[in-house]
């Protein structure tokens, strides 16, 4: 736990041709989100899923809309480019507020 503690950022990989958000997810999700506020859910696989936009909002209501869904497809690399924005902005806005606390 203490890896995710100090980690800048958390990216929870669920496969969306799969059980999204299963038991043993929601587990872990619930353990990780008590000590890192800062997680992204990549919903990985959706060139082999159907109904992406609604994985994404059912994602977004069991997470109370706290969290970042990035659909992507690591086979074609669809929303690579979207990730990849998301997580250097998350990583600006928490040194931004880093530096402004050391201040």
């Amino acid at each position: 736990m203490k890896f995710y503690t100090e980690a800048d950022i958390i990216l929870f990989f669920l496969n969306a041709a799969g059980t999204v958000l299963s038991d043993g997810e929601r587990k872990n999700f619930e353990k990780l989100s008590k000590v890192n506020e800062n997680i992204i859910f990549v919903l990985n696989k959706i060139d082999a899923a159907e109904n992406i936009p609604y994985l994404v909002k059912y994602i977004e209501d069991n997470t109370k809309n706290n969290f970042k869904v990035v659909p992507i497809s690591s086979k074609t690399g669809e929303n690579i480019d979207t990730l990849r924005s998301i997580i250097l902005d998350t990583v600006k806005k928490k040194k931004k507020i880093f530096y402004s606390r050391s201040l």
